[in-house]
């Protein structure tokens, strides 16, 4: 699936993108970000809406590792300012470039 597909389809579904990196809660392989959807100061959009565009659900035993590998992403978690990261995983020049100029600490799970 390319970065235009998941774009589509994260729209598709209803949920947002921004620009706002403290709202986001992914990075995608190309710098965009997929919007927590905040209101207020409260995230309203959990991480698990990415099983709209995965294959299986989060409680399959390879879920994140499949949705890191398969999507190129980059999950952040913007309350505690921690980018997490699959074992393995490289980051795409544009997600390096956000992440160095960011206060977010890489977590590697």
């Amino acid at each position: 699936m390319t970065t235009e597909q998941i774009v589509n389809a994260i729209i598709e579904e209803g949920y947002n993108m921004t620009d706002n990196l403290n709202e986001a809660i992914y990075i995608l392989a190309d710098g965009q970000l997929i919007s927590g959807d905040f209101d207020y100061g409260m995230r309203g959009t959990d991480h698990r809406m990415i099983e709209c565009i995965a294959e299986g659900n989060r409680y399959d035993n390879n879920f994140w590792e499949n949705v890191h590998n398969d999507f190129q992403l980059v999950r952040l978690v913007p309350e505690t300012n921690v980018a997490l990261i699959i074992e393995g995983q490289e980051l795409t020049a544009e997600q390096e470039e956000i992440l160095n100029n960011s206060s977010y600490e890489i977590e590697v799970y």
